[in-house]
C-alpha cells in the first residue's frame, strides 16, 4: 500500500511541474511582474509593471549582459543608436515636456575594477531616462515612469 501511495506521489509531483512554460507558471503565480524582450539583435529590454499592468520602468541593456550593468565590457550601442531605441520604446510625445538634462558623475562604490558610473539623466513630465556610460558606447538606459503605481517599483530592472 504504502508503495503505491509513494509512486502515485512521485507520479503526481513529476507531472505539476509549475515552472514547465509561461502559462504553468502564470497559473502558479499570477502575472509578472517583469518581462524580457529582445528589441533588436543584441540588445534586450526588461520591463516592470505596476498593478495597473502598465508599464513602470525599462532597462535596456546588451542580450548577454555582464555584471553588474555598468561594467565596461557591457556596451548597447553608441548615443544615437540608443537614442532611436529609446524613441521606440517611448516616442517623444508619449513624454510630455522636457525639464531638464543632468550629467550624472558619480562615484562607484564596487570592489569591481571595470566599472563605469557615469551617464546622463533626462527629466520629462511623464517619466525620467538614464543613459550610463559615455556617448560612444553606453553600458545600459532604465526609462522609469512618474505615475503613482510607479514609486514602489524597483529602480533597476535587471
Amino acid at each position: 500500500m504504502w508503495s503505491r501511495l509513494g509512486a502515485l506521489l512521485l507520479v503526481a509531483g513529476l507531472a505539476s511541474f509549475p515552472a514547465d512554460t509561461s502559462q504553468t507558471l502564470r497559473e502558479q503565480y499570477g502575472q509578472p511582474i517583469s518581462e524580457t524582450y529582445l528589441i533588436k539583435p543584441g540588445i534586450a529590454a526588461a520591463s516592470r509593471y505596476g498593478a495597473s499592468r502598465h508599464v513602470c520602468a525599462i532597462t535596456v541593456y546588451p542580450e548577454h549582459a555582464a555584471h553588474p550593468l555598468n561594467s565596461r565590457k557591457n556596451s548597447i550601442g553608441d548615443d544615437k543608436q540608443i537614442a532611436e531605441v529609446l524613441n521606440e520604446l517611448v516616442p517623444r510625445k508619449e513624454r510630455g515636456k522636457y525639464l531638464m538634462g543632468t550629467f550624472l558623475d558619480l562615484v562607484c562604490l564596487s570592489s569591481e575594477g571595470d566599472v563605469d558610473c557615469g551617464g546622463v539623466e533626462e527629466d520629462w513630465e511623464k517619466l525620467t531616462i538614464n543613459r550610463m556610460g559615455n556617448t560612444d558606447a553606453l553600458h545600459y538606459a532604465a526609462i522609469h515612469w512618474k505615475r503613482d503605481e510607479c514609486k514602489d517599483v524597483y529602480n533597476d530592472v535587471w
